[in-house]
């Protein structure tokens, strides 16, 4: 959970670099990120804490959503079967458990709210 809290600048930088070097170096950033999450953290486990949901997945739960919304504003795809098939098949996981399908934000109104904030700041 310190790992997410030191690195969470890194997905927010990420999201308000709109072009050039800045954008290269903060996606090449949040890929090492995410490949350090695939890799070290979550392995081969369906959730981070192992068979059931624990305290890291709802750490790492708002990237499920988040994802799915700062790649269709960035126009950047970063997570897919193929490049993190492990953190994609985590989102899958994440998103079929009864408690967080009950309670997911509505899907256009959270990507309404991402392009307003980055109109705002970038």
């Amino acid at each position: 959970m310190n790992f997410m809290a030191e690195k969470s600048l890194t997905f927010f930088k990420f999201f308000l670099m709109s072009q050039g070097e800045e954008r290269e170096k903060a996606t090449e950033e949040v890929l090492e990120v995410l490949r350090t999450l695939e890799h070290e953290a979550l392995a081969d486990k369906k959730f981070f804490g192992g068979d059931n949901i624990g305290l890291a997945d709802i750490t790492f739960g708002w990237l499920a959503y988040w994802f799915e919304c700062t790649e269709e504003v960035v126009d950047v795809k970063l997570l897919s079967p193929t490049t993190f098939p492990r953190l994609h098949l985590w989102v899958e996981n994440w998103k079929e458990v009864d408690v967080v399908k009950e309670n997911h934000p509505d899907s256009e109104k959270l990507l309404g709210h991402f392009r307003r904030f980055r109109e705002r700041f970038t």
